[in-house]
């Protein structure tokens, strides 16, 4: 399991985890991609409540296939900011809109609510906290 996060202009949260060793890592990094903080937790308590959210049929369908590929027959797409990508030979732009697929609860897919799981656990910590990171 990993996950990056850009979270403010200053500093994002790269998160993973080693589920045979029961350990959860938080990296802060700076906007030089340099790590300026580690965070280690044991899940051992937490395995219970985690491994219902790890059943590997749920991240099969959606493996190698990025969240713009996806398809989205239960979410509704939350898009803001434009890029401009290039122009056709017809002097036309081409913009890209970007977009967020929110998920009905009982239809979101199983990495939105792994890392919901992980928000909602970690990102209280007091330690975390001086950060100011954005999880949402």
């Amino acid at each position: 399991m990993k996950y990056d996060h850009a979270c403010t202009s200053i500093y994002k949260q790269r998160i993973s985890a080693n589920l045979f060793m029961k350990e959860l890592k938080i990296e802060i990094i700076d906007e030089f991609d340099k790590v300026v903080d580690v965070f280690g937790y044991s899940l051992e308590d937490e395995m219970e409540e985690l491994l219902p959210l790890l059943e590997w049929k749920d991240y099969e369908e959606n493996r190698d296939v990025s969240g713009w590929d996806m398809h989205n027959d239960y979410g509704y797409r939350d898009g803001w900011g434009f890029d401009f990508l290039c122009s056709n030979e017809s002097g036309n732009s081409l913009i890209r809109n970007h977009l967020d697929v929110t998920f009905a609860e009982k239809y979101k897919p199983a990495y939105e609510k792994l890392l919901e799981w992980v928000i909602s656990n970690f990102s209280k910590k007091k330690e975390l906290k001086k950060y100011k990171l954005f999880w949402g």
